[in-house]
């Protein structure tokens, strides 16, 4: 650890010095307030990133040597025949690109081969170079955007004006995808890969197409699965019915030859001819033994799909009932390698995924009369929410002011006096900045009454300007035209997604946000509800809601 995240744990354990911290193998009898409070110190700079560059430098070594690997696990993987697995979806998948590409969003927030840096919608679609591993995919895409593409508006209600096709640009081959690494925490980086900018807009209705299809058969929304998750871990925790699994490095171990044994001919037809089948490691080209990377357009979806289809056969062959992720009372859910079964079968279906070549996390894995379940970012014990706060950066006063607010909330939620590591935080504050609570963790250090701080911190946003010194547009009028359409423009100015490290400025706080919230709540009146809005003040309500105490705000 470096010097100060070492510190910061260090003072964590000394404000818990009265608590009981205990071994998370032996949670039985203990409280809430003792489970939550021990989890706390375990995990506070757990994920931490490393700031030293041997930090850093170890960190992606262990990263690299752990995806090659995996990599070379699939490879190796003989894959028995699995088509049994898939009945339930057998003839769900078209065989037309055209059908695949009207599911696509075309681009994601991510970047692509040949991206100048920034990844918004005008710089990928219309300035950059349109990479791909085929012509052929290319070709389809072309027709799919470019035969497609005229608009018919209404000038003035009558009128019809009818715009031309977009500029079309001519593609780049490339052999594959492009490997980097991101942080994760001092161990260890996290691997992903860059995809060709046409790869990625089939990718992408692939990856869409799986979820229609999950949705249809098994009630799956990624917009909702995790909080359904979370729930039915609350559940598990409190009576334990239901088991939560979790996979270890699980989209890097899925081989190409299991999905070619497990799934329709024309899903695996079409993961074929969209996913890279190389990665670009600096200078060195190698071959692609799982099926995709973390990156690619379906890689989620597909182990969505293919965890769902193995505990689906696994309860089957078991006689096990499973319902519809979407019942009101769940005992399934699957959300990439978070996976949550009926205790029953809990083993069973360990035991086929190590069959398959995946490795389950015993030690986040759960099942029977444990008390503990987690899936999903949800922690729970007994019933009680345990989830603790991972203190990931402090680089920047915005990482600090986010890590003091996130612990103070939490003090005050298990009743515990951090005072030792909060100082140490403001200790490093470059200027301290005090705002209300309605604003961002990054904004400032929250306190419920009005200090002699007039600013706060605000992202700045990027953007592009599609303008150059006299005027003139940089892209032709009706490219232009299409991306106002999406909403992507405003004026000539295009803003980009934030990146990872974003930027702040300081700017004026507002004293209006000082004096008072709103509370809605509804009154009877004559035989009627009606909704009546009244504001609250900081000392006489909103303080004791809070929960705020005085050894927080001496420290503050």
């Amino acid at each position: 650890m470096d010097t100060f995240s070492s510190s910061l744990l260090l003072s964590l354990k000394d404000d818990l010095n009265d608590h009981l911290v205990f071994d998370e193998d032996h949670y039985a009898g203990l409280s809430a307030s003792t489970v939550a409070l021990s989890r706390q110190l375990s995990a506070l700079v757990k994920k931490h990133e490393p700031e030293t560059p041997a930090e850093v430098k170890l960190a992606e070594q262990r990263a690299e040597e752990l995806f090659r690997a995996c990599n070379k696990a699939c490879l190796d993987f003989v894959s028995p025949s699995l088509r049994h697995m898939a009945h339930r979806v057998w003839w769900d998948f078209p065989d037309d690109w055209q059908a695949y590409l009207n599911r696509s969003t075309l681009i994601g927030p991510g970047s692509s081969i040949g991206s100048a840096g920034k990844n918004d919608f005008v710089r990928k679609f219309f300035l950059n170079d349109h990479t791909t591993t085929d012509l052929s995919l290319y070709d389809e895409f072309s027709r799919h955007i470019y035969g497609e593409s005229r608009l018919v508006l209404k000038k003035g209600g009558s009128t019809p004006i009818v715009c031309r096709p977009l500029t079309r640009r001519e593609p780049r081959i490339v052999d594959g995808s492009s490997f980097f690494l991101v942080p994760k925490d001092k161990r260890i980086a996290r691997c992903a890969a860059t995809e060709p900018f046409v790869n990625m807009a089939l990718q992408l209705g692939v990856g869409q197409t799986i979820n229609d299809v999950l949705l249809k058969r098994f009630g799956y929304d990624p917009k909702v699965q995790q909080h359904r998750n979370r729930c039915m871990a609350l559940q598990g925790s409190v009576d334990g019915s239901l088991a939560t699994i979790d996979l270890s490095s699980a989209s890097d171990l899925i081989p190409l030859s299991l999905v070619e044994a497990m799934m329709p001919p024309t899903l695996v037809a079409a993961i074929l001819d969209c996913r890279s089948p190389y990665v670009k490691i600096r200078s060195e080209k190698l071959a692609l033994g799982m099926v995709s990377t973390m990156g690619c357009g379906f890689t989620f979806p597909l182990e969505t799909l293919i965890f769902t289809l193995i505990c689906a056969n696994v309860a089957q062959v078991k006689g096990v009932q499973l319902t519809r992720f979407d019942s009101k009372s769940p005992n399934f859910g699957v959300f990439g390698d978070d996976i949550i079964v009926p205790s029953g079968i809990y083993d069973d279906v360990i035991a086929e995924l190590e069959r398959l070549g995946m490795v389950p996390n015993r030690k986040k894995s759960f099942s029977g009369d444990h008390p503990f379940r987690e899936s999903c970012g949800g922690d729970f014990y007994k019933g009680h929410n345990v989830r603790p706060i991972y203190v990931k950066k402090t680089s920047s006063d915005a990482d600090l002011f986010s890590a003091i607010n996130r612990l103070v909330r939490h003090s005050c939620r298990w009743a515990y006096k951090p005072t030792g590591s909060i100082a140490l935080l403001r200790e490093r504050l470059k200027k301290p900045l005090y705002v209300p609570v309605c604003l961002s963790d990054t904004a400032g250090i929250h306190v419920p009454f009005q200090r002699d701080t007039k600013m706060y911190l605000e992202p700045v946003p990027e953007k592009l300007s599609l303008a150059n010194k006299q005027g003139d547009l940089r892209l032709p009028e009706y490219d232009f035209l299409w991306s106002s359409l999406g909403g992507y423009v405003d004026g000539s100015v295009v803003l980009l997604r934030q990146q990872r490290d974003t930027k702040y400025q300081e700017k004026t706080l507002p004293k209006r946000l000082w004096d008072t919230r709103t509370s809605f709540h509804f009154e009877l009146s004559k035989g009627a509800y009606r909704l009546i809005e009244r504001p609250l003040s900081w000392h006489g309500e909103l303080l004791p809601i809070l929960g705020w105490s005085e050894h927080v705000l001496s420290v503050l």
